[in-house]
């Protein structure tokens, strides 16, 4: 008996169009798959966005608006019919509450019950808003969303972010970061940061610093800018993240006291020094404006003006005002400051380093990676770099610190190392070796830590941390050159930055 007949592949490509399903693609290339055309998955958008609020195909119910919360009750309540299968998909938080619902269906008794499992925004959502919800929903099946009107994208994106909605809130960020303005940014800015939104923060603060010059003319952005809670201030003084010159940035800090001093109930000068005193940075104040502006104003320590005036060589009528009113003043002989970025070929894998090298971040999970700096301290001297812990888990395993160069630890933290020195998050304490010594209390997220080494004898080198500006005391005295800053994040997420606008304390005495 003849073998029957095997069914031949094709030998081209064939597209047929088939009633009501698009076009399909005959591939001839094994295991010989079927896929749609552009044609086709249009159709199955357009199919899927008709499955929207259909009681029919729905397996599960929402009630949307009429509530007991006060904005709810102003709307009456309209019932959506659902389909578990796609918001799950969307949003764990709702599938969560799916599966809590059809649990607690099936354990009822009554299973001739024909109702369908029934959700309350209100009764179980009941810090979502309506308003934005009802919007959020439809994207779920449509894959698209009316543009929020102005001064709505926040809320959008926190009830997006809240739901878990990952595709729409990246949609959001990438739409706020094309259409922001400067004055859109100074209004959600001190919300975003007191709430721990790292990336929309991220992108407010870089308008900011884009169109910084605006809040000098704007007096709409200017009046947002001096309703800033102090910590809001305080960190775009010490980060720099004002793209303005270092006069301006007095000038701001000036204004901002004298428009606060009532609200917090002090003077402007008690405010200044309170909380904005060692934040900016007069070494970095041009001579005139320290004769025009600063010196006049009373404001500044007279040893801060002392110190500013070393880096800067100043002569005529400002040098003379300058030697009479601060005579221990004397002119810089070098200005002592390197430019520090993070060294992207003296890493561990799976960091990764934005912001023009300032910024690493970790894409790994639950493994420290290691990161030094690009410039190493190889001469005698004393040297300082400063960090701040943008992100961190909880609890935060974050080390700072100093390594050879020559022999740092990439995959793992340096200070396992028997020539690294580090100051570990978690819980405060000291690294070398591996071996933990106490040594001060845990720092926090805003924190900024400060390695200073005092390599007068280059083989008897002395190290000590700093955090917020203060001394934390001697961390060890029996290092030797060369060593490098470095730092070594444990989780994913985890972010630190190089304060680029620190100044290097004077030398602890203890």
């Amino acid at each position: 008996m003849p073998a029957p007949p095997q069914r031949r592949r094709p030998t081209h490509n064939l597209t047929k169009t088939l009633p009501h399903t698009g076009s399909l693609h005959f591939s001839t290339q094994p295991p010989g798959i079927i896929t749609g055309t552009a044609s086709c998955y249009e159709s199955f958008k357009r199919d899927i966005a008709m499955l929207y609020d259909d009681e029919e195909t729905s397996d599960f119910d929402l009630v949307v608006g009429g509530g007991e919360d006060s904005s709810d009750n102003e709307s009456p309540s309209h019932i959506y019919h659902l389909h578990s299968i796609i918001v799950a998909r969307h949003s764990p938080v709702l599938m969560h509450k799916i599966e809590s619902l059809f649990e607690e269906e099936r354990r009822k008794d009554d299973a001739s019950s024909c109702q369908k499992p029934r959700l309350s925004l209100s009764k179980d959502l009941k810090n979502i808003p309506a308003k934005y919800f009802k919007p959020i929903l439809k994207y779920m099946y449509t894959g698209n969303m009316r543009c929020p009107s102005p001064g709505e994208e926040l809320q959008f994106y926190l009830v997006a972010k809240e739901l878990g909605v990952e595709g729409l809130c990246k949609a959001l960020l990438a739409y706020m970061g094309t259409y922001f303005t400067v004055t859109d940014a100074c209004l959600i800015l001190e919300k975003v940061l007191s709430q721990g939104h790292h990336k929309l923060f991220e992108i407010c603060t870089y308008l900011v610093e884009l169109h910084a010059e605006v809040i000098f003319t704007d007096r709409l952005a200017r009046d947002l800018f001096l309703k800033w809670n102090i910590k809001t201030m305080q960190h775009f003084v010490i980060c720099g993240k004002m793209n303005v010159v270092e006069s301006d940035i007095f000038e701001a800090v000036k204004q901002y006291c004298m428009f606060n001093a009532e609200r917090f109930n002090s003077t402007p000068k008690q405010l200044f020094e309170q909380h904005f005193d060692e934040y900016v940075r007069y070494a970095l104040i041009d001579a005139d404006t320290l004769c025009s502006k600063v010196l006049p104003l009373g404001w500044v320590k007279r040893q801060h003006i002392a110190e500013a005036f070393k880096y800067h060589s100043v002569n005529g009528d400002n040098k003379s005002i300058l030697e009479k009113q601060i005579p221990r003043c004397v002119p810089r002989e070098t200005r002592g400051a390197h430019k520090y970025v993070f060294d992207e070929k003296n890493s561990g894998t799976g960091l990764i380093v934005t912001n023009h090298g300032l910024t690493v971040e970790s894409n790994v999970s639950s493994s420290f990676r290691s990161i030094a700096t690009n410039k190493p301290w190889t001469t005698p001297g004393t040297y300082f770099i400063e960090f701040l812990l943008d992100h961190s888990t909880d609890p935060s395993n974050i080390f700072f610190g100093v390594c050879n160069p020559s022999n740092m630890l990439k995959a793992g933290y340096a200070s396992q190392n028997a020539d690294s020195w580090q100051l570990y998050s978690y819980n405060g304490n000291l690294y070398n070796r591996s071996t933990s010594h106490t040594y001060t209390a845990k720092p926090a997220i805003g924190d900024r830590i400060g390695v200073y080494l005092d390599a007068t004898d280059k083989n008897k080198c002395k190290l000590y941390f700093f955090k917020n500006g203060e001394s934390l005391g001697l961390a060890s005295s029996d290092i030797s050159l060369p060593q490098v800053p470095c730092v070594s994040l444990y989780a994913q997420k985890d972010e630190v930055s190089i304060v680029k606008r620190s100044r290097k304390p004077s030398r602890p005495t203890k």
